[in-house]
């Protein structure tokens, strides 16, 4: 990381999923990936740090990453959100514990994102990877400038995300998980959807999902 951003991880529900917010320092300007629940929580931690939302990234569209994004969304209006282009399917779907789809918590996103687009976000750029495997429309964002990979529930420490829900597949998962193998370099940080951090080394060497296909 550079002295121009800073990027701070919330635990936010019951599923305890982390929450990123990413924030350039000489802008203000604010960046929510997967903002799974507590939306004041979140808030008011942007609000001290004196940053103003530019966009939410989902990595995917599962309750436990979205349920704060309807009402972050009223507070700042203008904060687009962004989710891979085959999730519609997802944001229908009744699942689990949770009542109702995850389209009436956070609505119909503003951006679709494909594989291989750039997003260009609170002064740097983020690269999309589809990583299908926990979801069909499941993906990952790295930001190359600062050595960073979001990546949901696509790449855990030491494990990868549940492939038993529907539309997940353990072969897709494996394929993703050869693919960021093959791309990310060794030095990018791994920030997950649940559980603690890792570096991209790591995983190489010590997480068995992510031996050859």
């Amino acid at each position: 990381m550079t002295d121009r951003f800073t990027v701070k991880i919330l635990i936010v529900g019951e599923i305890r999923t982390n929450c990123y917010l990413m924030q350039n320092q000489e802008t203000g300007a604010a960046l929510i990936v997967d903002p799974g629940d507590e939306a004041e929580k979140i808030a008011q931690i942007i609000e001290k740090d004196g940053g103003t939302p530019e966009a939410i990234l989902l990595t995917h569209g599962h309750h436990d990453h979205v349920m704060a994004v309807g009402d972050l969304r009223k507070r700042w209006p203008s904060c687009k959100v962004y989710i891979g282009s085959e999730e519609k399917g997802m944001l229908s779907q009744p699942l689990g514990m949770f009542p109702g789809t995850p389209s009436d918590y956070m609505g119909e996103p503003d951006e679709w994102v494909d594989d291989g687009e750039v997003l260009s976000l609170i002064g740097t750029s983020f690269s999309v990877l589809r990583t299908p495997g926990h979801t069909k429309g499941s993906v990952c964002y790295w930001n190359e400038e600062e050595g960073i990979l979001f990546s949901g529930d696509t790449l855990f420490r030491g494990s990868c995300g549940r492939t038993d829900f529907p539309g997940g597949s353990m072969e897709e998962m494996r394929e993703s998980l050869k693919r960021l193998k093959d791309t990310i370099p060794d030095e990018v940080y791994v920030l997950p959807g649940h559980m603690n951090t890792s570096v991209m080394e790591n995983e190489k060497r010590f997480n068995p999902y992510m031996a050859p296909v």
